[in-house]
């Protein structure tokens, strides 16, 4: 038990490190980011567009069933 409890310790140091780096990383690309750089160079500010559009009140999503993994995922991608 003891041994469980080091590893899930351990694990969330590595996790929080990483989560550290990460952060720096973001704040130094942002940083450093061009204005001329596109959706594609800075990934953050195409999520952030993409939530910012406004949805039409009266949009219908469609029924998508959720790829299970088993299937071929190319004719999972053309049925849509």
């Amino acid at each position: 038990m003891e041994d469980i409890v080091w590893m899930n310790e351990e694990l969330q140091k590595a996790n929080e490190g990483l989560q550290r780096t990460m952060h720096r990383q973001v704040r130094r690309n942002m940083r450093t980011r061009s204005p001329n750089m596109s959706a594609r160079d800075n990934p953050l500010a195409f999520s952030r567009a993409i939530m910012e559009e406004l949805i039409p009140p009266h949009f219908i999503t469609q029924k998508i069933t959720p790829f299970s993994g088993v299937a071929d995922p190319e004719g999972h991608l053309k049925a849509l």
